[in-house]
């Protein structure tokens, strides 16, 4: 679901094509990056520790951080000047 709303704030946050392109690669190579961390930090948390409590502990804030950020960028207004 967030990776579809992400996809669907691109268009909507931008007034040009061109723009929605460019905001589209800048957001997902970063998000890509920062998500093929995520299982093998997993998996780090879980020999860590040797229960699931801290990886899904981490799952936890991860989901809190895409709330703050989907609230930020669902803001009314354009990510380009006028």
């Amino acid at each position: 679901m967030a990776f579809s709303l992400a996809m669907m704030l691109f268009t909507l946050r931008t007034r040009r094509p061109l723009a929605a392109a460019q905001l589209s690669a800048m957001a997902q190579s970063v998000g890509y990056l920062l998500a093929a961390s995520g299982p093998p930090l997993f998996g780090v948390l879980y020999d860590a520790s040797g229960q699931f409590t801290a990886p899904l502990g981490m799952l936890l804030v991860v989901c809190a951080a895409m709330m703050v950020f989907g609230l930020g960028a669902a803001r009314n207004q354009y990510v380009e000047e006028d």
